[in-house]
């Protein structure tokens, strides 16, 4: 399909990307998590330990990064977006807008 699974921290400025949950739930305890009060740095809300990886994952989004040219964003918009390297066009003409479009998302009836 030409996607590829990541996962991003939505809290930090900067994209880190991580790859496994070891990984997040050291990045989120390291970075996020005021470990003397235990308090979420991200959101400042109190988190018990037994609570903080489902805590974690609220501050989390998954991103995919397409095959031919490395872009990464949310699945439903990077399947869009791989059709632009593909030429694919699934879809029927739009009764709303009457064009063929990749990213209308008022009606699309699918040939599928």
């Amino acid at each position: 399909m030409g996607v590829a699974s990541l996962l991003a921290c939505a809290v930090c400025p900067d994209e880190v990307t991580l790859q496994d949950q070891d990984g997040i739930k050291e990045h989120f305890i390291n970075q996020h998590l005021d470990g003397e009060q235990g308090r979420c740095r991200a959101c400042t809300e109190e988190v018990k330990s037994g609570d903080m990886l489902s805590h974690m994952k609220a501050h989390l989004v998954k991103k995919y990064a397409c095959e031919f040219c490395g872009k990464k964003g949310r699945k439903h918009y990077l399947k869009a977006h791989i059709r632009i390297h593909t030429g694919e066009r699934p879809y029927k003409v739009c009764f709303w807008c009457f064009v063929i479009n990749f990213f209308c998302f008022v009606i699309f009836f699918s040939i599928d």
